[in-house]
């Protein structure tokens, strides 16, 4: 790409070259905040489009400038801009909730012995993708974040264990896991459905939770 900025930027100061009558018919020879010609540069030209969108973060030349330190400047700036676009981003629920270790919820998501099917399903509740109401009004989907069954706000969690016959599910699930751990249903926490970081010893316990 900077190779590509330079012969562009070198051949537009030639009069009578191709690249020279684009820009010069654009107007976009010299630096500008907000290329407003971006969308009527032709696909077939895409390096012009490119080099459009980066003029807005190279400064001209300057007078006491040689070419040379001119054209590191480029490549620098255009590199930096490559490699910010280039970064991996973190993902959304690793945002919202950075307290949880998500490398254990990431290997009990694998390690549990139930259908793909499930497993997908679980996935989904996970990353918080479920389109519940207050993912659908979050959107502007919906033009309210209530539960339709219950009028109570409608999260996720509502979802699985307090609406209809979660509440019911949640229920046994928790009084079967508290049996396992040898421990009160009300200690088994809710936050298990939709964040497992919970490491449990022998892995046989781990497993079964799972």
């Amino acid at each position: 790409m900077g190779k590509e900025y330079s012969s562009i930027r070198t051949q537009g100061q030639r009069e009578g070259t191709p690249t020279a009558d684009w820009l010069k018919k654009w107007n976009i020879s010299t630096k500008i905040q907000n290329p407003p010609y971006f969308g009527q540069v032709p696909a077939a030209l895409g390096y012009i489009r490119e080099y459009i969108k980066d003029t807005a973060y190279i400064q001209n030349q300057s007078t006491t400038e040689s070419t040379r330190t001119y054209k590191q400047r480029i490549y620098a700036t255009l590199q930096k801009i490559s490699n910010a676009s280039n970064m991996m981003q973190e993902m959304r629920i690793t945002k919202m909730w950075p307290q949880t270790a998500w490398k254990n919820v990431w290997k009990n998501l694998k390690a549990t012995p139930v259908r793909k099917s499930d497993l997908v399903t679980w996935y989904k509740v996970i990353h918080d993708i479920i389109p519940t109401g207050t993912q659908l009004n979050c959107i502007n989907i919906s033009p309210n974040d209530t539960c339709t069954e219950c009028g109570i706000r409608d999260t996720l969690e509502h979802r699985l264990v307090e609406c209809g016959e979660g509440e019911q599910t949640w229920q046994w699930t928790s009084s079967r896991i508290a049996r396992m751990l040898r421990t009160s249903p009300e200690n088994i926490p809710r936050v298990w459905l939709t964040r497992p970081d919970f490491r449990l010893w022998p892995t046989q316990c781990q497993r079964a939770v799972l």
